[in-house]
Formats: C-alpha cells, structure tokens, sequence
C-alpha cells in the first residue's frame, strides 16, 4: 500500500476523523475526564503531528493520479501571487490579540478584544491555511493535490464553525458578544457595517505586512528547492 493513491487516501481520511472526532463533545469530555485538560492538548498535538507527518509521506510517494482540472498557466500564477493573502492573515493572526485562539480566552475582557485582524476575520490562522489549500487547488487539479490541499483546506474552514460553537458552549454570552461584532468570513463584518476596514489595517500595521511579504517572498524563492517545483519560472530547483 505505500507510494499509492490508496494510502494518502487513507492517511487524509484519518487526519479528518482524528481531528473531528477526538474534538467532538463527548470524546473530548472523556478524554478530559480521564486524564485532564493538559493531557487532551497533549495528546491531541501527539497525534495530530503524526498524522501530519503520514499524509506528507504519503503524499509525497504517491503517484499524481488523473487530472481533474486546470486553469492554465495564468491562473495558477496569480493563484501563486494571492498566496501573500494567508500569509499576512497567519501572521497577523499569530501576532495580535485572538481571543479564539487556544488559551486566550482572557483576551475577550480587555477593554477592547476585537482589534487588527480581528476585525477582518475573528478565524484569521484558520482562513489562512484555508486560503492556502483553495489557492493551490486553483494552481494544481491532478487527484494527489486535490486530496491534500482539499483536506487541509476543509479541516481549516470547518473549523472555524467548530471553534465557535466550543467557545460559545464554554464562554456563553461573553462570546456571543464577540462573535456578533465579528465575522467567520472575512470581511463580512466590515461589508455590514460592524467593522471599519480602515482601522483594521492601521491597528495590523506596516510592519506585520512586512514580515508577511518577507516570508512569502523568502518561501516562493525556496519552493522549488523544498518540493522540486518552482513556483514562478526562473527560480531555483
């Protein structure tokens, strides 16, 4: 079964069900339970790195498989160039207050929890990485990178509906609070008149989306080299 289309198939299906099912109320509650708050993040982590780890292998060994779309050349190169939008969303999701992130809780009782990112996108690291997948879905339709980068991107963009709805449960009104003044889709909050975009960009700062080009840029030029495509022509291998 290894280097087939089979075991990445199989390696995605578990990173799914490990990660939807061991979040899932009445496991995580068992779990939790049994061995405490710490002892579910830490194995959580345990399995998630490892699985993480197979579906890399597997999808490194597996064959392309059938292509099921393309866009052309054009669009997997503007694809290629939007890829800058995950990275300043990741970054600034990692550096500024996030009150859905892990732990941060606390967040949502300063005086002000909704600033910078926040008011973009209350999910900034999880749209991230589901911007990431659906940009290399357009840039690459054979089945192997459909079956990663779909997984990757489904298990980013449906979490944010299962981090809600955990947080809610746990938090309650504080959290309803928060998540009325904010929106899951970016941008969304700011279209309905909830969030001024304007603010939003001046409270990210120049210099989180100087650290997120610096990293788009030094990742482009180190593509090819890591995964023996390079993403514009011209660049290394």
């Amino acid at each position: 079964m290894t280097g087939t289309m089979e075991e990445l198939l199989a390696a995605a299906c578990v990173w799914l069900v490990s990660h939807w099912g061991l979040a899932a109320r009445p496991v995580r509650t068992s779990i939790v339970d049994a061995i405490g708050e710490n002892g579910f993040r830490a194995v959580y982590s345990l399995i998630a790195i490892a699985v993480l780890v197979w579906v890399g292998f597997a999808f490194a060994a597996a064959p392309p498989g059938p292509l099921l779309w393309s866009f052309g050349i054009g669009a997997a190169h503007l694809a290629a160039a939007m890829m800058v939008v995950p990275f300043l969303f990741i970054v600034a999701g990692l550096s500024g207050p996030n009150p859905t992130a892990l732990g941060s809780e606390a967040a949502l009782r300063e005086p002000e929890p909704t600033k910078g990112m926040m008011r973009i996108t209350r999910h900034p690291g999880m749209w991230g990485i589901g911007l990431w997948g659906v940009l290399h879905l357009i840039a690459n339709g054979d089945l192997r990178s459909v079956v990663l980068f779909g997984t990757m991107a489904l298990t980013a963009l449906v979490g944010t509906v299962l981090i809600d709805a955990k947080k809610l449960r746990k938090l309650g009104g504080e959290y309803a609070s928060f998540k009325m003044a904010t929106s899951n889709l970016p941008f969304a909050a700011a279209i309905a008149g909830r969030q001024p975009v304007g603010r939003a960009l001046a409270e990210i700062g120049l210099i989180r989306v100087l650290v997120a080009i610096a990293l788009y840029a030094g990742f482009v030029y180190i593509h090819g080299w890591l995964f023996g495509v390079p993403v514009f022509p011209g660049l290394p291998v």
